[in-house]
């Protein structure tokens, strides 16, 4: 999350957003925190394939959510679908990468 989202203020700003930014980043780190007790168990029990491909289309309609919202509603509800898939592909992806 470092570098990723770094251009949410800014474009927060540009929708005229500024006083919900902060509750993007709320939700988006609840969402974390939610999503990862059970990564692990789904992981081992249906493998990489059924998490990693899955979450990357979830991913890219929370970025297409949010490149198109206008409201505050989409604005957090994008901030949730990212933060779920954040959640699950960082785990998922750093044990695909240290197993081999």
């Amino acid at each position: 999350m470092r570098a990723y989202f770094t251009f949410i203020p800014i474009y927060a700003e540009a929708l005229g957003m500024t006083s919900i930014t902060s509750y993007f980043f709320v939700i988006f780190a609840l969402f974390i925190i939610l999503s990862r007790p059970f990564v692990g168990k789904l992981f081992d029990r249906k493998g990489a394939n059924h998490i990693v491909y899955p979450f990357v289309l979830i991913f890219i309609i929370g970025m297409i959510i949010l490149s198109q919202a206008h409201t505050m509603n989409a604005f957090l509800s994008a901030g949730a679908i990212i933060g779920e898939e954040f959640g699950v592909l960082q785990p998922a992806m750093q044990t695909l990468l240290f197993s081999q």
